[in-house]
């Protein structure tokens, strides 16, 4: 097993002292504000086949409330989420990180990514990971905080503008983004891009 960086131990603190108070159902309403705002920006399928939620947390993310006859749940944390609550055992968990989804190409018909993006080491190589892993034609749903430099912390890594991850996402190789920006204490992307 290797051993935790600093920002997996601070995610786990995190999830330890104030996350698990949410309860083995998550914080779904704080998981369907993210829903509606991404629909916002574009209207999702009712479902899909294969899902995929990246920077999954111990709960499961997005696949609490989205329903998919297949989920697939990315996170580097995992192998320690697995004793910390209660899971859902029809999920595949890949226990590993963002910047390298172990996963083959083009298999996932939609990925989502809510409020881990700025958490992640790299988020382009991240954005590259996930167009790997969609199918031509998949869709990518993302609502993450934008974050100035000054806001950063220890969970927080990444400082980017709407525009700027705009700008990342069609350097991935995404065709289309559709996004809105939203107040939540600080600016918000919600969006929805095309393979």
């Amino acid at each position: 097993m290797e051993e935790l960086t600093f920002y997996q131990e601070y995610e786990l603190t995190y999830w330890r002292h104030k996350g698990l108070k949410l309860g083995s159902g998550g914080n779904k309403k704080g998981l369907k504000l993210y829903l509606d705002k991404i629909n916002e920006a574009q209207r999702l399928p009712e479902s899909s086949e294969v899902a995929m939620d990246v920077g999954c947390g111990p709960f499961g993310g997005i696949s609490l409330i989205y329903p998919a006859r297949r989920w697939i749940l990315v996170d580097g944390l995992n192998h320690i989420y697995k004793d910390m609550v209660k899971r859902n055992l029809s999920f595949e968990y890949l226990d590993c990180h963002s910047e390298n989804i172990l996963a083959d190409d083009e298999i996932v018909d939609i990925v989502f990514c809510t409020n881990a993006l700025d958490h992640t080491v790299d988020r382009q190589q991240t954005l590259r990971e996930i167009y790997r892993v969609l199918k031509p034609g998949g869709i990518f749903a993302l609502c993450t905080h934008c974050r100035t430099i000054e806001m950063l912390n220890e969970g927080h890594r990444q400082s980017f503008t709407p525009s700027e991850l705009e700008v990342d996402i069609y350097g991935a190789g995404f065709i289309e983004c559709n996004y809105i920006v939203y107040e939540s204490g600080h600016a918000t992307f919600a969006g929805v891009a095309t393979k």
